[in-house]
């Protein structure tokens, strides 16, 4: 039971660090070097926040589960990213990306099966 409040944790954390990173994309398209700019550029501001609530809620999850376990669920980002970024910011997928994708979700599973 502990284990999984830790692989929940870790996939939630997985979950921001992906929409934070649409956040930031969003944001790289206002994206400006004067710092009154910057501090007005929302979705910079949201994707941080997003990005830095994902680390802070992978933290607690180190403490329900060994590394070797959580941490390939990072990986995971990859996969929510991909899928978020084509509903999101209406990118195109390749077969090649969603081969990766699927080799992703394999590769998790796998380390989670052999625990």
């Amino acid at each position: 039971m502990k284990e999984l409040i830790g692989v929940l944790l870790m996939l939630i954390s997985a979950l921001l660090a992906s929409f934070g990173a649409v956040y930031l994309k969003k944001a790289s398209s206002l994206l400006s070097f004067n710092i009154m700019k910057l501090i007005r550029n929302r979705p910079l501001i949201i994707g941080v926040m997003i990005y830095g609530l994902g680390t802070i809620i992978a933290i607690p999850a180190y403490i329900f589960a060994e590394l070797s376990l959580l941490y390939p669920l990072i990986a995971t980002s990859y996969v929510w990213t991909c899928i978020l970024s084509v509903y999101y910011l209406k990118e195109k997928m390749n077969a090649w990306k969603w081969s990766g994708i699927g080799l992703i979700i394999i590769g998790v599973s796998i380390i989670g099966i052999g625990y």
